[in-house]
């Protein structure tokens, strides 16, 4: 132990002392904790001064048995970049794996740019794992390396977490990454090997993926499901079983091995109408997907039991709309009578989704039900039903959706209108070619009509969909029936809705300040908290006039009133206040 104390680091740095530093590498005192901690400083300090001096003692510190201190050595040699310490880096490279000193090892060497490094940087692509093989590949990058088409391109790409490069070179990088799945710790990278394993369709990967459906994390189950799916292979039916049985509770994992069953078809039915008749043994995730899953299978062995869920009223809401989905995408005309029944079920989401089957089944008999579910209380079934009668494809259908242009609901107007351009049809007068324009929201279309669309836009401007107003609004500005401040008013409306007591005075007090010329653009001074400091004048008076409707349309007068107290008697409310005047029973 010195006589004199541990020696200064942050002094021996301040003044470049090398010797002093690298003197203190070999500082002993009876407390190994400080003796490491003072050799980490100095360490570092040595490779932030950068000197080439400290670059022999570093290398020694490389064969150190202390992995911590190898790897501020490594780093500092980085930092000074001397190209001595290539060959004792590749050598520490070519020790006993340890990830973060493979990182510093390679970051260094990335620094250095040495091309010496390139071959055993490649070579350890292999064998490094997380940080430090992302370390690797961004060496590699630094000395200009290109990787090729083949499995040390693919593992590069893998390293740099491109797996679409990876994808991007086929067959070849198959075996590459089918060890990443089996083996790598980071469950990221499993679940990322299980989906470019999936897109790249090769049946090699078959065996790999089935053994992945035990992995430890559900998510990679569930990846490793989605890719088992695009290979239809039979082999899977059981493993896909198992594996949901253990997490049919977890909705990702439900969903994946289900739809893998649906897309290997035929084989999987049995398996997946029992997951769906099983109350017990399975979660309602699994059922419910596994609904779904039969009716992707095309199989007529499904139709039965999805009828017979959708018939059945004391089956969860949720299985039953699940079921009539199925019924749809299996396209059977068996099941249609059963799904007039369910359109009349006194559950919305239960309606709604039968008349999306419906649709995709497209049998004429379906065609006078949806017509009457036209005039369903929610909008949700009329939406579906307007569509549904456009696939059916029906011409007596066109009467009943021009009935529909007038829904109250913009979605369910818009839903008519593109039924019935997929029934060919085209307006036959202005009146119902305005009707129909806005249905469709073109109002392009209803300026070019002009002034015969003025009052059919007047009323869209009161329309309950925020977006139907802005188009109707600004479409009549074009047309010059409404001037500018009027067209800002009605498209803020559905902001001003939104703002808090706060946002409105802010807006308030900003105008008084223009009104009475004291704004930052007249004055030079900040207001500090003001968003709206850039906002034109008539940018402002339109969002007051906003905010005036707002608070009649809450409270009235009293709460108009209410808030406009709160300005204080600030320069300008006045001006504000004349303003307001005529906005319910506000008097200016």
């Amino acid at each position: 132990m010195s006589l004199f104390g541990p020696p200064d680091i942050y002094k021996l740095e301040a003044k470049r002392d090398v010797n002093g530093l690298i003197k203190a590498l070999g500082y002993k005192t009876n407390d190994q904790l400080d003796q490491r901690h003072l050799r980490e400083a100095a360490l570092k300090a040595l490779g932030r001064v950068g000197d080439t001096r400290a670059a022999e003692p570093l290398m020694a510190i490389l064969k150190d048995q202390d992995h911590l201190l190898k790897w501020y050595a490594a780093e500092a040699l980085g930092q000074i970049r001397d190209t001595r310490a290539v060959e004792p880096l590749i050598a520490t490279l070519g020790g006993s794996y340890n990830e973060n000193l493979y990182k510093y090892a390679a970051e260094a060497l990335g620094k250095i740019r040495d091309t010496r490094a390139v071959k055993p940087l490649v070579d350890s692509l292999n064998s490094t794992t997380g940080d430090a093989r992302m370390a690797v590949a961004v060496a590699l990058d630094k000395l200009g390396w290109q990787p090729d088409k083949d499995e040390t391109g693919a593992v590069y790409w893998i390293a740099k977490g491109q797996w679409d490069k990876c994808v991007e070179i086929g067959p070849l990088a198959v075996p590459k990454i089918i060890g990443y799945l089996k083996y790598d710790e980071d469950y990221e990278v499993r679940r990322a090997a299980a989906d470019a394993l999936g897109t790249i369709g090769d049946t090699r990967a078959v065996d790999t993926l089935i053994a992945a459906l035990t992995d430890r994390d559900a998510t990679v189950v569930e990846h490793v499901a989605w890719a088992i799916g695009k290979f239809r292979d039979a082999r899977a039916v059981e493993p896909l079983i198992v594996a949901l049985k253990g997490r049919s509770n977890v909705g990702n994992v439900a969903e994946g091995t289900t739809w893998a069953l649906g897309q290997i078809g035929s084989p999987a039915v049995d398996a997946l109408i029992s997951i769906f008749n099983k109350e017990y043994a399975y979660h309602d995730a699994a059922r419910e997907a596994a609904a779904t899953a039969l009716g992707a299978t095309r199989d007529a062995r499904a139709v039965h039991p999805l009828v017979a869920a959708v018939q059945d009223k004391d089956w969860p809401v949720r299985l039953r709309r699940a079921a009539a989905a199925g019924l749809g995408e299996l396209g059977d005309v068996q099941a249609v009578a059963s799904l007039l029944v369910a359109l009349m079920a006194k559950e919305e989401d239960v309606r709604e989704v039968t008349a999306e089957a419906l649709g995709k089944i497209r049998d004429s008999h379906s065609l006078g039900p949806l017509i009457a579910s036209l005039n369903d209380p929610s909008e949700n079934v009329r939406k579906a039903a307007a569509l549904a009668v456009g696939k059916i494809g029906d011409r007596l259908a066109v009467q009943p959706l021009l009935s529909v242009l007038n829904d109250p609901i913009a979605e369910v107007r818009q839903a008519a209108a593109e039924a019935l351009d997929s029934l060919s049809w085209q307006p036959d007068t202005v009146e119902t070619r305005v009707t129909y324009s806005i249905a469709k929201r073109l109002w392009d279309e209803c300026v070019e009509i002009g002034v015969d669309a003025v009052g059919l836009l007047s009323a869209a401007v009161e329309d309950k969909n925020a977006d139907v107003r802005k188009g109707a609004a600004e479409a009549l500005g074009r047309l010059g029936i409404l001037k500018e401040d009027e067209v800002s008013r009605i498209t803020s409306q559905p902001f001003v809705k939104t703002m808090t007591e706060e946002e409105m005075l802010d807006v308030l007090k900003e105008l008084c300040r223009a009104y009475a010329n004291e704004r930052a653009a007249d004055t030079g001074l900040i207001i500090v908290g003001s968003k709206y400091a850039k906002s034109s004048t008539k940018e402002l008076e339109s969002l007051a006039m906003c905010i005036a409707h707002e608070l009649n349309l809450r409270g009235g007068v009293q709460e108009m009133r209410r808030l406009w107290n709160k300005l204080e008697g600030k320069r300008g409310s006045r001006t504000l206040d004349m303003l307001w005047d005529g906005i319910g029973d506000w008097r200016g």
